[in-house]
């Protein structure tokens, strides 16, 4: 989490790139998704208040084993659905 000590208003950016799947939040810098394709990612993500100075924290994301879920079918714990005729 980033702080400004002016308490100016920050936004965030993401540089490099991020694991497809992912997405950062220019508003509140979080970083949220699923990540769908394995592979190692550099990153880095600045931090730029209103007055233009810049804070950066660089790093690498790993992503192994990722699922892809093409068919889920019905859960054995579903209740059926009557059909409608």
């Amino acid at each position: 989490m980033a702080s400004d000590s002016g308490a100016d208003t920050l936004t965030y950016s993401a540089n490099g790139t991020l694991p497809p799947g992912l997405a950062i939040d220019h508003t509140t810098g979080a970083i949220t998704g699923t990540p769908t394709t394995a592979g190692v990612y550099s990153t880095t993500i600045t931090a730029t208040d209103t007055d233009g100075f810049t804070g950066t924290a660089t790093f690498a994301w790993t992503i192994q084993n990722t699922v892809t879920v093409t068919n889920p079918g019905r859960s054995p714990t579903s209740p059926a659905r009557p059909s409608r005729r």
